[in-house]
């Protein structure tokens, strides 16, 4: 599938704890033709990675179910 995203990660600053953060990442597909749009963010993960490393693939796991229910086709490897 061909999709756009942006990964996210800021800081938090109604946290007691000063490396609080949210990890998000946002993702439309398919690129050309957008039909769904997903949003996940993650309210103080535990690791220490950023939004696209932890929030990025349960965006596509959402897209990996969705585009198919849609009839999306998926594209070749050009």
């Amino acid at each position: 599938y061909r999709i756009g995203g942006k990964s996210g990660t800021s800081q938090k600053l109604d946290s007691a704890n000063e490396g609080a953060r949210i990890a998000s990442f946002v993702s439309v597909a398919p690129i050309d033709d957008p039909k769904v749009a997903v949003l996940v963010c993650l309210d103080e993960p535990q690791l220490d990675d950023g939004g696209g490393a932890l929030s990025g693939p349960v965006c596509a796991e959402v897209l990996g179910k969705v585009l198919p229910y849609l009839g999306v086709e998926r594209e070749s490897g050009e």
